[in-house]
């Protein structure tokens, strides 16, 4: 604990001066000032801490110290300056590697549209790579799902092995003889240290989301039915009570206060 505090009193000498504004800041600017540190986590073996903090106007700096060292230090892992974009927070893969995850906005046909992006910092080394898979050239629509963590551990894998969820957009066929992987959420592993990318899960047009168990195996789908008139449009509020879930494989088609006609949605369970 005493080596956890030292090292956060010495990052007030890092943050304090990238927030620095006026020497007497009005109530408007003390009213909108942004949080001193936005996300803070310690690695597995609790030697090294991870800060994300703002930087300048509307930037973030990614901030790492060693705790096991004899004068704690703090350097600079990564930095974020893009317009319409916040570095959220990051955690940590193993004790050398961060998971970053970025939000922002852009502009589409007088639209502002919203997207996550994941990357992966290597602490030791500097290097930064995107952990969001690239789609296709021929892909059709916009890619806003940047994917999640929905495991940091892969039983019989690397360390630095984790389990993610990847959309994949649908994609073009003509003048092609090429078959995508399909549109829809899916899920893979990538081994940090290589980016060895490998599916478990296959894309599916109606999944909403995974939950995988700490051992990295994918146990429960949420997947929307479709209708007569396309995906249902309620699905998201027939389960809004985890209480009601009914896992082995019964469909839910209730939505709190009444019962909709057309929408149901279901769970998918995998045994052991």
């Amino acid at each position: 604990m005493n080596r956890i505090m030292a090292a956060l009193l010495a990052a007030t000498a890092v943050v304090q001066p990238a927030m620095a504004q006026d020497a007497a800041p009005s109530l408007e600017q003390r009213f909108g000032a942004r949080a001193g540190v936005i996300d803070a986590k310690l690695s597995p073996s609790g030697n090294r801490i991870v800060l994300v903090a703002p930087e300048g106007e509307d930037g973030e700096v990614v901030l790492v110290s060693d705790l096991s060292a004899a004068e704690p230090g703090w350097s600079a892992a990564m930095r974020n300056d893009r317009p319409l974009t916040d570095l959220r927070q990051c955690d940590w893969a193993g004790e050398r590697h961060l998971i970053c995850t970025l939000r922002g906005t852009s502009a589409d046909a007088g639209l502002l549209i919203g997207f996550t992006r994941l990357v992966s910092v290597d602490v030791e080394s500097g290097s930064m790579q995107s952990l969001t898979a690239r789609q296709s050239s021929r892909a059709i629509g916009l890619h806003q799902d940047g994917g999640e963590v929905l495991s940091w551990k892969v039983a019989g894998e690397s360390p630095d092995t984790v389990l993610l969820t990847r959309y994949n957009l649908e994609e073009s066929t003509t003048g092609s003889n090429i078959r995508g992987p399909g549109e829809g959420l899916g899920a893979e592993t990538i081994q940090l240290s290589n980016m060895r990318r490998r599916r478990t899960e296959p894309s599916r047009g109606t999944a909403q989301w995974y939950l995988a168990d700490e051992n990295g195996a994918v146990r429960l789908v949420r997947d929307r039915e479709m209708t007569g008139t396309g995906l249902c449009g309620k699905a998201s509020a027939a389960t809004s009570s985890v209480s009601r879930e009914r896992i082995a494989g019964a469909r839910l088609n209730w939505v709190p206060g009444r019962r909709p006609t057309s929408c149901r949605s279901r769970w998918m369970a995998r045994r052991t």
